[in-house]
């Protein structure tokens, strides 16, 4: 454990992170995938290239600065950051890798050596952000339904909208798939071209008789095209083989014995589409506001309406070309008390309804959300 001597120095360090941070991490990317190219296929390379995970790991590790004496008030941020690491496989002897090329980066920014009370204080510090990950992702591996990828056959592939498609898989090995609405998986595939592997996570739609679908949207953020989803959409067809981990996440239905919201926007519509289908089936109060651009892009609309139908449940459909932003005045029709509500989307989407849920009176602590990038390089 570090003592009060160390903590010290480290909060002293919380200054330079807040200015410093994000150069730091970037040098730290930088020098890593130099040194060990072969970890690029497990970070998300156009979220890389627009400094998206620099600015998540800059913030991961000022929060631990901030709170290094004591990181239990870290962990709800901490769990979804463990289960993806799961996902990707991420094992105990890629923290050592980390460590050295962050102190590295430290170093060089700074200018400090080696034998600096400071380098040698952050050392120690991470060795414990380690040990402390490694315990938690032990735990979430020894629950996971299957250890690393695995090959499943492609069975079926639909277009849901323009840029949406979902894929259906299934594996003679694996035919029992235990998993909560809500979580993901991991796509394991080797895309032409790239010198790398490479692997994404993707909400699962539904798993019945032993066969998981999931959903894919065709990435093109700021003119950078998605490297697995757009392989996934032009290449892939029924018949071929992709590997997946099992399934994992945190995001899922909480106090269900109170009412349910869930509000999704495009691909946003996937892990929360299950969800939907649990809690109104279990003849709870649920709701869903499905939040499309146009009325001919509205993933899963049929299976949408066949749960409302079925289980008695409320669908509201918001076109935005023709209604306009969802704002706090029209969400107060669908708020209730101790209502649990979930979020899910692009990034100005989730940070307009949140803000808009908060003008609207809704505590934040029963507002959940769901994010396609990387967790922390974004204030929602």
């Amino acid at each position: 454990m570090v003592n009060k001597e160390e903590i010290e120095i480290i909060h002293s360090t919380i200054p330079l992170l807040q200015d410093k941070g994000v150069e730091i991490t970037s040098k730290f990317y930088k020098r890593m995938f130099e040194k060990h190219p072969e970890l690029r296929n497990m970070f998300n390379q156009p979220n890389h290239k627009q400094g998206l995970q620099s600015t998540a790991l800059a913030t991961a590790v000022l929060a631990a600065a901030q709170h290094i004496e004591d990181l239990t008030p870290i962990v709800p941020v901490v769990m979804p950051i463990a289960h993806k690491h799961c996902g990707l496989e991420v094992l105990p002897e890629h923290y050592p890798i980390v460590g050295e090329n962050l102190l590295a980066a430290i170093q060089e920014v700074t200018g400090l050596k080696a034998d600096d009370p400071i380098i040698q204080t952050w050392g120690k510090a991470y060795g414990e952000i380690a040990d402390a990950f490694i315990g938690i992702e032990k735990d979430i591996y020894a629950g996971m339904a299957w250890e690393s990828f695995k090959p499943f056959e492609v069975i079926g592939v639909r277009e849901e909208t323009g840029i949406i498609k979902s894929f259906t898989v299934k594996s003679d090995d694996i035919t029992d798939i235990p998993y909560s609405a809500g979580q993901y998986i991991t796509v394991d595939v080797q895309v032409p071209g790239l010198p790398y592997r490479a692997k994404r996570h993707y909400s699962i739609v539904d798993v019945q008789d032993g066969k998981l679908t999931f959903a894919v949207r065709k990435e093109n953020l700021n003119g950078n095209r998605g490297e697995v989803s757009t392989y996934l959409h032009e290449e892939v067809n029924t018949g071929d083989t992709i590997n997946l981990s099992a399934p994992v996440g945190v995001f899922g239905v909480e106090n269900a014995d109170k009412p349910q919201l869930f509000i999704g926007s495009g691909i946003g519509v996937t892990p929360l589409f299950p969800m939907y289908r649990e809690t109104a089936g279990a003849n709870a109060d649920a709701q869903f506001i499905q939040v499309s651009e146009n009325a001919d892009n509205i993933a899963f609309e049929v299976e949408l309406k066949n749960i409302a139908e079925a289980e008695n449940a409320e669908l509201h459909t918001h076109v935005r070309d023709k209604e306009g932003f969802l704002m706090s005045d029209e969400l107060q029709k669908f708020l209730k008390d101790e209502q649990e509500i979930y979020v899910c989307g692009g990034v100005t989407f989730i940070q307009s309804i949140v803000k808009e849920l908060g003008k609207a009176g809704v505590d934040k602590g029963r507002i959940h959300y769901e994010i396609f990038i990387p967790r922390l390089s974004t204030a929602v």
